[in-house]
Protein backbone atom coordinates (compact mmCIF):
# COMPACT_ATOMS: atom_id res chain seq x y z
CA UNK A 1 0.00 0.00 0.00
CA UNK A 2 1.14 3.43 0.30
CA UNK A 3 0.56 6.47 2.58
CA UNK A 4 -0.43 3.96 5.26
CA UNK A 5 1.31 5.86 8.46
CA UNK A 6 -1.13 9.21 8.83
CA UNK A 7 -4.99 8.90 8.50
CA UNK A 8 -4.88 11.73 6.25
CA UNK A 9 -3.28 10.26 3.22
CA UNK A 10 -4.37 6.80 4.25
CA UNK A 11 -7.94 8.31 3.67
CA UNK A 12 -6.76 9.80 0.25
CA UNK A 13 -5.22 7.29 -1.03
CA UNK A 14 -6.71 3.77 -0.24
CA UNK A 15 -9.37 4.40 2.29
CA UNK A 16 -8.03 2.12 4.83
CA UNK A 17 -4.72 -0.06 4.54
CA UNK A 18 -5.49 -2.60 7.24
CA UNK A 19 -8.67 -3.71 4.69
CA UNK A 20 -6.26 -4.41 2.52
CA UNK A 21 -3.95 -5.84 4.69
CA UNK A 22 -6.20 -9.04 5.27
CA UNK A 23 -5.46 -10.55 1.86
CA UNK A 24 -2.03 -10.89 1.63
CA UNK A 25 -0.32 -13.64 2.96
CA UNK A 26 2.41 -11.77 4.43
CA UNK A 27 1.17 -7.85 5.03
CA UNK A 28 3.51 -6.11 3.95
CA UNK A 29 4.99 -2.32 4.09
CA UNK A 30 7.69 -0.15 2.11
CA UNK A 31 9.85 1.90 4.64
CA UNK A 32 11.36 5.18 3.05
CA UNK A 33 14.07 7.21 4.17
CA UNK A 34 14.83 5.69 7.63
CA UNK A 35 11.58 6.61 8.76
CA UNK A 36 10.26 5.88 11.90
CA UNK A 37 6.16 4.79 11.00
CA UNK A 38 5.04 2.98 14.25
CA UNK A 39 1.68 3.23 12.93
CA UNK A 40 1.79 1.49 9.54
CA UNK A 41 3.91 -1.42 11.21
CA UNK A 42 1.27 -1.93 13.93
CA UNK A 43 -1.36 -1.71 11.78
CA UNK A 44 -0.13 -4.61 9.38
CA UNK A 45 1.12 -6.51 12.53
CA UNK A 46 -2.33 -6.69 13.92
CA UNK A 47 -3.50 -7.82 10.96
CA UNK A 48 -1.20 -10.44 10.67
CA UNK A 49 -1.96 -11.37 14.14
CA UNK A 50 -5.52 -11.39 14.18
CA UNK A 51 -5.37 -13.22 10.77
CA UNK A 52 -2.94 -16.16 11.56
CA UNK A 53 -0.48 -15.15 9.48
CA UNK A 54 3.21 -15.68 10.16
CA UNK A 55 4.77 -12.34 10.27
CA UNK A 56 4.85 -8.80 8.36
CA UNK A 57 7.29 -7.35 5.17
CA UNK A 58 9.51 -4.71 4.68
CA UNK A 59 10.69 -3.11 1.94
CA UNK A 60 13.06 -0.94 3.99
CA UNK A 61 16.28 1.05 3.10
CA UNK A 62 14.92 3.40 -0.04
CA UNK A 63 15.94 6.81 -0.43
CA UNK A 64 18.32 6.52 2.09
CA UNK A 65 21.45 7.49 0.22
CA UNK A 66 25.03 6.21 -0.63
CA UNK A 67 25.70 7.34 2.92
CA UNK A 68 23.54 5.01 5.01
CA UNK A 69 25.87 2.97 7.45
CA UNK A 70 25.71 -0.50 8.43
CA UNK A 71 24.37 1.34 11.95
CA UNK A 72 21.60 3.16 10.03
CA UNK A 73 20.17 -0.61 8.38
CA UNK A 74 20.67 -2.54 11.74
CA UNK A 75 18.66 0.47 13.88
CA UNK A 76 16.09 0.92 10.84
CA UNK A 77 15.97 -3.15 11.35
CA UNK A 78 15.39 -3.27 14.71
CA UNK A 79 12.84 -1.00 15.43
CA UNK A 80 10.94 -2.57 12.64
CA UNK A 81 11.61 -6.18 14.27
CA UNK A 82 10.11 -5.09 17.85
CA UNK A 83 6.92 -3.65 15.90
CA UNK A 84 6.49 -7.52 13.90
CA UNK A 85 8.42 -6.86 10.74
CA UNK A 86 10.25 -10.29 10.51
CA UNK A 87 11.00 -10.58 6.63
CA UNK A 88 13.25 -7.69 4.98
CA UNK A 89 13.18 -7.08 1.60
CA UNK A 90 16.08 -5.16 0.75
CA UNK A 91 15.54 -1.74 -1.73
CA UNK A 92 17.31 -2.24 -5.04
CA UNK A 93 20.08 -4.38 -6.38
CA UNK A 94 21.22 -3.00 -9.94
CA UNK A 95 21.87 -5.88 -12.95
CA UNK A 96 23.81 -2.32 -14.20
CA UNK A 97 24.36 1.00 -13.56
CA UNK A 98 23.83 3.00 -16.55
CA UNK A 99 21.72 5.54 -17.44
CA UNK A 100 18.73 6.46 -14.83
CA UNK A 101 19.72 3.24 -12.68
CA UNK A 102 22.84 5.15 -11.19
CA UNK A 103 20.49 8.20 -9.49
CA UNK A 104 18.33 5.34 -7.73
CA UNK A 105 19.61 4.90 -3.92
CA UNK A 106 20.48 3.94 -1.72
CA UNK A 107 23.65 2.05 -2.50
CA UNK A 108 23.26 -1.85 -4.16
CA UNK A 109 23.84 -4.82 -1.49
CA UNK A 110 26.23 -6.25 -4.04
CA UNK A 111 29.15 -6.04 -6.26
CA UNK A 112 28.73 -2.31 -7.31
CA UNK A 113 29.62 -1.54 -3.31
CA UNK A 114 33.04 -2.24 -1.81
CA UNK A 115 31.22 -3.53 1.54
CA UNK A 116 28.93 -6.10 -0.10
CA UNK A 117 31.35 -8.96 1.23
CA UNK A 118 31.16 -7.32 4.41
CA UNK A 119 27.02 -6.71 4.78
CA UNK A 120 26.48 -10.34 6.70
CA UNK A 121 27.24 -8.97 9.79
CA UNK A 122 24.03 -6.55 9.21
CA UNK A 123 22.00 -9.77 7.97
CA UNK A 124 23.03 -12.94 10.25
CA UNK A 125 21.95 -10.42 13.26
CA UNK A 126 18.55 -10.16 11.53
CA UNK A 127 18.53 -13.57 10.79
CA UNK A 128 18.84 -14.56 14.63
CA UNK A 129 16.41 -11.86 15.09
CA UNK A 130 13.54 -12.85 13.05
CA UNK A 131 13.93 -16.48 13.13
CA UNK A 132 13.70 -16.23 17.69
CA UNK A 133 10.37 -13.47 16.21
CA UNK A 134 8.69 -16.41 14.47
CA UNK A 135 8.48 -18.52 17.59
CA UNK A 136 5.75 -18.27 19.95
CA UNK A 137 2.71 -16.93 20.13
CA UNK A 138 2.18 -13.31 21.44
CA UNK A 139 -0.26 -12.69 24.21
CA UNK A 140 -1.12 -9.28 23.84
CA UNK A 141 -4.00 -7.35 26.60
CA UNK A 142 -4.02 -4.18 24.71
CA UNK A 143 -6.59 -3.37 21.76
CA UNK A 144 -6.71 0.17 20.50
CA UNK A 145 -9.82 0.58 17.82
CA UNK A 146 -8.87 2.02 14.70
CA UNK A 147 -9.86 5.38 14.39
CA UNK A 148 -9.78 5.45 10.31
CA UNK A 149 -14.01 5.52 9.98
CA UNK A 150 -14.38 7.97 12.64
CA UNK A 151 -11.84 10.15 10.53
CA UNK A 152 -13.78 9.64 7.69
CA UNK A 153 -16.29 11.76 8.80
CA UNK A 154 -14.49 14.56 9.96
CA UNK A 155 -12.33 14.01 6.26
CA UNK A 156 -13.67 16.81 3.62
CA UNK A 157 -12.54 18.99 0.46
CA UNK A 158 -8.88 19.85 1.05
CA UNK A 159 -8.64 18.18 4.28
CA UNK A 160 -8.72 21.35 6.82
CA UNK A 161 -10.89 20.26 9.50
CA UNK A 162 -9.57 21.44 13.13
CA UNK A 163 -11.40 18.14 13.97
CA UNK A 164 -9.58 15.75 11.95
CA UNK A 165 -6.04 17.17 12.61
CA UNK A 166 -6.86 16.97 16.31
CA UNK A 167 -7.73 13.11 15.61
CA UNK A 168 -4.19 12.67 13.59
CA UNK A 169 -2.09 14.04 16.44
CA UNK A 170 -3.96 11.37 19.16
CA UNK A 171 -3.42 8.74 16.65
CA UNK A 172 0.01 9.69 16.44
CA UNK A 173 0.51 10.48 19.89
CA UNK A 174 -0.79 7.08 21.39
CA UNK A 175 0.92 5.04 19.16
CA UNK A 176 4.31 6.65 19.97
CA UNK A 177 2.84 6.65 23.85
CA UNK A 178 1.92 3.09 23.77
CA UNK A 179 5.04 1.91 21.62
CA UNK A 180 7.53 3.93 23.61
CA UNK A 181 5.89 2.80 27.29
CA UNK A 182 6.80 -0.71 25.62
CA UNK A 183 3.00 -1.70 25.82
CA UNK A 184 1.99 -4.36 23.30
CA UNK A 185 -0.81 -3.62 21.44
CA UNK A 186 -3.07 -4.38 18.07
CA UNK A 187 -4.83 -1.89 15.89
CA UNK A 188 -8.81 -3.59 15.83
CA UNK A 189 -10.68 -2.53 12.54
CA UNK A 190 -13.78 -2.01 12.49
CA UNK A 191 -14.48 -3.60 9.29
CA UNK A 192 -12.13 -6.61 9.90
CA UNK A 193 -14.40 -7.28 13.62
Amino acid sequence: MMYEEKLSTQTGSLGEAMRCYRRMQLPGIDILCDAREYTTAKQAQSVARQYGRCGVISETYGVTNWTFTFAGHKGSGDWQAALGVNVRCPHLAWYSMAGEAKRDYPAAISYQSPWYRDYPLVEDHFARVHYALSRGTAAVRVAVLHPIESFWLAYGPNDTSLASGEMEAQFEELTRWLCHGLVDFDFLSESLL
